[in-house]
């Protein structure tokens, strides 16, 4: 299961969790409180259940659905045919019902009320149905996706491509198919033009006669057979593989940051840009007012930069060198000694500083806390052409810190060491690696500072 089947599938469970407690909620409010249906006579007079006695159904239905729902809707979800998730929606409510009434039943027996216990599947039911029905509708509408719409284009040609096209449009929202293009022809193809985010390579089966003949040879056997791509020293980015429709897809290279990892990622970049702003808003005002005593306007520098999706970006810094020092340059990075800095800059610089600006871009959402630090804009062309692997960098935003900077790799090091440590976290990304980094910081971040 690949991270959007994933993300959509914990969606679902989250949604469908809060439907079955609000089923029990409206269920009772309106057995005992709505006035719409009579109450109960007891020996002293009508009687009124307390809310707290259902509790206990309360988590016992959420348990048993969440295991009928696991077991059956959710890999229906994530189909082509509707009807394959009503049928699935069903099937869990015909497993889980009899087992929430027998234990609701022997648990507490005559404490708890049948028509509230009816009501509730009425309304889990239709709650279940409809909440699935507009997540499907928003899928087919492309609604259900982040960010902008990913181009995609597919190489094979032919009724399997087609078929491949509809299955793999309809599992990813926000997905535009830019051509289909035959084998043949594949090398000839305007790439420039086209600007694809993603690639699927669909080979025939005839173009692996050797391939087809030992499965028809293995097929009769009680085997277990594992096949192994030989890919030479191609580079992976995240190894996983999904299904459209009959298709299996492999994915080679492709960002690790997605689904809750994208969420949760973007909501540390902003809560700690918001405590930062609260707690060096003095240490701000205080550089800016050193910068202008020192060597006057401006007090930003602004640079074209590279980010996520070799998208550019103007970056912030607060200026440490004379302006128009870019005119000035020897070497496209700082030297030690530096005779364009400032005295406020060298000190800037040395202690990282000037870096600071770049929360703002944080903030926007240029940049994040962590990632590969992005490198001026009209240098890619040239790193790509001469660096292997460089553009991969560029499959996770930009950061103000990274797993080279922690290492001392900054400045002017080894271009092609800093894209092997650049590789090395996108390819073990987690949440965990970031606070790792983010702590390391604190203490590494004056390494080659200058």
């Amino acid at each position: 299961m690949t991270r959007e089947m994933r993300f959509q599938t914990s969606l679902l469970y989250g949604g469908d969790m809060v439907a079955i407690v609000v089923s029990w909620a409206t269920a009772y409010w309106l057995r005992f409180h709505s006035g719409w249906i009579g109450l109960p006579m007891g020996k002293e007079g009508l009687v009124v259940h307390p809310a707290d006695i259902y509790l206990a159904p309360v988590l016992i239905s959420l348990i048993v659905f969440s295991w009928a729902l696991r077991r059956s809707v959710y890999p229906a979800a994530l189909s082509e045919k509707w009807w394959q998730e009503v049928r699935a929606l069903f099937y869990a409510f015909f497993t889980a019902g009899p087992v929430l009434i027998a234990v609701t039943y022997f648990l507490y027996r005559d404490r708890y009320s049948r028509l509230v216990l009816l009501l509730f599947f009425c309304f889990a039911f239709l709650g279940l149905f409809l909440f699935h029905g507009s997540i499907r509708w928003m899928r087919s509408r492309r609604w259900l996706k982040f960010g902008k719409n990913r181009r995609v284009l597919i190489f094979g040609g032919g009724e399997p491509s087609r078929k491949l096209a509809e299955s793999y449009l309809l599992l990813h929202p926000g997905t535009d198919l830019v051509d289909i293009v035959d084998l043949a022809g594949a090398a000839r193809f305007p790439l420039e033009e086209a600007r694809p985010d993603e690639a699927l390579i669909l080979c025939p089966q005839l173009e692996y006669p050797a391939l087809k003949a030992l499965l028809e040879r293995l097929e009769d056997d009680l085997v277990d057979i594992k096949f192994i791509p030989d890919w030479g020293e191609f580079t992976f980015l995240g190894f996983e593989i999904e299904h459209a429709g009959i298709f299996p897809l492999i994915h080679l290279r492709r960002s690790p940051v997605y689904g809750w990892s994208l969420i949760i990622k973007r909501t540390m970049d902003i809560t700690l840009c918001l405590l930062a702003f609260l707690l060096l808003s003095p240490l701000f005002l205080l550089i800016a007012l050193l910068i202008l005593l020192d060597s006057g306007w401006p007090i930003l520098f602004r640079q074209q930069r590279m980010s996520l999706d070799g998208r550019v970006f103007t970056m912030f810094k607060f200026r440490s060198m004379v302006p128009d020092a870019e005119k000035k340059a020897v070497t496209a990075w700082t030297q030690k000694q530096d005779p364009r800095r400032t005295r406020v800059g060298s000190w800037l610089r040395s202690s990282s500083l000037d870096e600071l600006p770049q929360l703002f871009n944080i903030l926007r959402g240029d940049m994040s806390f962590v990632g590969p630090r992005p490198e001026m804009a009209h240098l890619i062309e040239d790193f790509r052409r001469h660096i292997p692997n460089y553009y991969l960098r560029y499959k996770i935003k930009s950061g103000l810190t990274g797993w080279a900077q922690i290492h001392g790799l900054r400045g002017n090091t080894s271009l092609e060491e800093r894209i092997r440590y650049d590789l090395y976290y996108i390819q073990h990304f987690s949440i965990w690696l970031d606070i790792r980094i983010l702590f390391l910081t604190l203490f590494r971040a004056w390494r080659n500072a200058y």
